[in-house]
């Protein structure tokens, strides 16, 4: 079933259901505790991972951890489809809540 999401989603210009599955329940070992905490990854679109934070002085921490977050992503999922990420401010989804 998902291999049939994955594809429609790639279409569409989404990443891999199995990559942004992976990401929201392993953000935490992706980031760390404390960054998970004020954060949350959104989406996958196009290549652009979205991560949403609680205010705007973890964006710059998102930005400069950018090259490391994507090969945790890449060594957790093997899907090399987040080339770059996107940060915008505001109150993130619940924890539990699906992307």
């Amino acid at each position: 079933m998902a291999t049939g999401l994955d594809a429609v989603m790639r279409r569409l210009g989404g990443g891999a259901v199995s990559t942004i599955s992976t990401i929201v329940d392993r953000w935490g070992d992706i980031v760390g505790a404390d960054l998970a905490d004020v954060t949350t990854p959104l989406r996958i679109e196009q290549g652009c991972l979205t991560v949403a934070t609680t205010d705007a002085a973890y964006t710059t921490e998102i930005r400069f951890r950018e090259g490391k977050i994507r090969a945790e992503v890449i060594a957790l999922t093997g899907d090399h489809g987040v080339e770059r990420l996107r940060v915008v401010v505001g109150r993130p989804p619940a924890r539990g809540a699906r992307p």
